[in-house]
């Protein structure tokens, strides 16, 4: 359900908590991951003396970490409208699309979920 990690490459342990991650052995989570929207997903980056700062919040299906060289990667999961139909139509969530996108910051230092062949 947490995950430590370094998101942001400045050496301080920043947060990727997935609601969706919490187990409830023998009876139906409310975390469960519905099966049009996900489930919380957060990050929330070290900024010094135990302080955070939530930076990103979406639903989602299970987040990943994997490094690349000395940098974190987090690629996101997700359905429905966001992924689109790559001709620039939106479909619904029912259609059950799925795509990835990797979270990272903008130019302006502001996290979001990038298209994975955006540079």
């Amino acid at each position: 359900m947490v995950r430590k990690l370094d998101a942001n490459g400045d050496g301080l342990v920043d947060y990727l908590v997935y609601s969706g991650g919490y187990r409830c052995p023998g009876a139906f989570s409310a975390f469960a991951p519905g099966a049009s929207h996900g489930a919380p997903a957060y990050l929330f980056l070290g900024r010094g003396k135990g302080r955070l700062q939530q930076v990103w919040t979406d639903n989602s299906w299970k987040p990943e970490v994997a490094r690349q060289g000395r940098r974190n990667t987090i690629t996101v999961p997700m359905r429905g409208r966001i992924c689109g139909d790559h001709r620039g139509r939106e479909i619904s969530v029912a259609g059950r699309y799925s795509c990835e996108f990797e979270l990272r910051p903008d130019a302006e230092g502001r996290w979001r979920l990038r298209d994975r062949t955006m540079k």
